[in-house]
């Protein structure tokens, strides 16, 4: 009879044994797949932003917080790109070629019009060299559509003079989607001209 006791008491004992490994099986499963599912959420919350080609990781929330910052760049790239002009025709064609990546159809109709009146014929000709410099850029992407206002001045250096014209204008924005050729993900909409200074003249003195 001691004997049967003995073994029922040992059957229970080897029964709790045996519910405590599984109960803590159970719960290292859970919390391998808790951790799991939430090192997989912070994974999805981050985003690789490619800034001048160079990869940038930032959290999703970061991205959205930095979306004016990004319609700024945006901005302010188009310009560097559309108004930056050597008398090179392969370079004014490649930043052109550019510039469709973030703008649509009013700056290439801007384009074609500067060229049909033999703008870029004329820097050409004259060996002048045209540079941009960003004034202010100021993004509003709180409305519907989103838009942008951009003060900047137009430089043309020739060999005996430089003409400076300062100029306003504004666009809209679309959120597209990323890629190499448009990293912030905006296109230019709807560009214009809403404002052009008067020109003035800077005679270079020749030594």
């Amino acid at each position: 009879m001691k004997e049967l006791l003995n073994m029922d008491a040992d059957h229970k004992k080897a029964r709790l044994i045996t519910q405590i490994v599984v109960i803590g099986c159970m719960l290292t499963a859970l919390l391998a797949v808790s951790l799991s599912f939430k090192l997989s959420a912070e994974h999805d919350d981050r985003l690789y932003v490619v800034n001048r080609s160079v990869a940038l990781e930032a959290l999703s929330s970061d991205v959205q917080q930095n979306r004016p910052a990004e319609a700024k760049f945006t901005l302010n790239r188009f310009h560097e790109l559309f108004y930056n002009i050597a008398p090179d025709p392969q370079s004014i064609a490649s930043n052109m070629r550019k510039t469709t990546y973030i703008s649509d159809e009013s700056t290439k109709m801007l384009y074609d019009n500067l060229r049909e009146q033999k703008f870029y014929e004329n820097l050409i000709n004259s060996n002048t060299v045209q540079t941009v410099d960003i004034d202010s850029t100021v993004v509003d992407l709180r409305t519907t559509p989103m838009r942008g206002k951009i003060s900047f001045t137009l430089r043309q250096k020739r060999a005996s003079a430089e003409s400076i014209t300062p100029i306003l204008a504004e666009c809209e924005f679309v959120d597209v989607n990323r890629s190499d050729n448009n990293p912030n993900g905006f296109l230019i909409k709807g560009y214009r001209i809403l404002k052009r200074g008067e020109t003035r003249e800077n005679v270079i003195n020749q030594k």
